[in-house]
């Protein structure tokens, strides 16, 4: 109980504006439009990548499907 009457006690830090104003630059350096314009572009390849991917899977896989059941091969 002690540890609990401690922690409860205990004041908070205060929050001074230059503290939130360096971890805005350092925020700010790291992700630029074009970073972020990048990244997006990447999302929206392999997005179409995964999309063509799948496409491509069910066709073969209904072509297979039909060459085993019907006898015919049809691409």
């Amino acid at each position: 109980m002690g540890l609990m009457n401690v922690l409860l006690s205990a004041t908070p830090p205060e929050v001074q504006t230059s503290d939130i104003q360096s971890i805005m630059s350092s925020v700010s350096t790291q992700f630029s439009i074009a970073n972020i314009t990048t990244f997006l572009a990447y999302i929206i390849s392999a997005s179409i990548g995964f999309v063509f991917l799948w496409w491509g899977v069910r066709k073969a896989w209904r072509a297979i499907l039909a060459a085993t059941t019907r006898g015919k091969a049809k691409i």
